[in-house]
């Protein structure tokens, strides 16, 4: 890993040492996003990125093959076609395995599921990504969340959406999911890492830099 950007509102400076120890990451740079919205937090990371862009919510416990499956379809995103319900929980609509709308409730009649809050984004797309952000910041969108930009974006570039329903991932909102993600998903991760990886697949294999926000995308 190049490095993490961390767009965090309160204890910047004991996520960035966490962050360094769980991500492995020698640099981890910390932008502010108080009082704002995700399209905000991840406008601040503009001037520090180069090349493909990785974002991830920091509340996610999920197996590394999810995201090496992003990694190799271009822009793509993860969602869970099994979760349909839930406040918290961030709507996918898709035709042809391509993004037609994110955001919204995952139980209304047009989702094909939940979006895991995990996004790889080509250059050119998070470029695209990232001039939309700024456009919308403009017109006084700092509390906008960052699905509001993808939308856009999403009508003129293709992201793919990778369906994950067959393996195991949580997201920890609030205390109650915890012995879920310690009895049931920890588990399950820890044994898929234990597996020896799947031959790399052949193509290009640009620098990545990885951008992680406390929420969904």
């Amino acid at each position: 890993m190049d490095g993490l950007i961390l767009a965090t509102g309160n204890r910047a400076r004991r996520h960035q040492l966490n962050a360094m120890h769980a991500a492995g990451a020698q640099r981890v740079t910390v932008v502010s996003s108080r009082q704002t919205g995700t399209l905000h937090a991840f406008s601040l990371a503009r001037e520090c990125v180069h090349g493909d862009v990785l974002l991830l919510s920091s509340d996610a416990l999920f197996p590394q093959q999810i995201l090496r499956g992003l990694l190799h379809r271009g822009s793509a995103l993860a969602f869970d076609s099994r979760s349909r319900a839930g406040s918290e929980r961030v709507e996918v609509s898709t035709t042809d395995g391509r993004l037609i709308r994110i955001g919204g409730d995952p139980s209304s009649p047009g989702a094909h599921g939940e979006h895991l809050g995990l996004l790889h984004l080509t250059e050119d797309v998070a470029r695209a990504t990232f001039d939309v952000a700024a456009e919308l910041l403009q017109r006084g969108g700092e509390r906008l969340s960052l699905v509001t930009a993808l939308n856009v974006v999403a009508r003129r570039h293709s992201i793919a959406c990778v369906d994950i329903a067959d393996l195991r991932w949580v997201e920890i909102d609030y205390p109650k999911d915890l012995p879920t993600a310690r009895t049931e998903v920890w588990p399950a991760v820890a044994e898929l890492r234990s597996r020896p990886p799947a031959r790399a697949r052949t193509g290009r294999a640009p620098e990545k830099r990885a951008a992680a926000f406390p929420s969904h995308a």
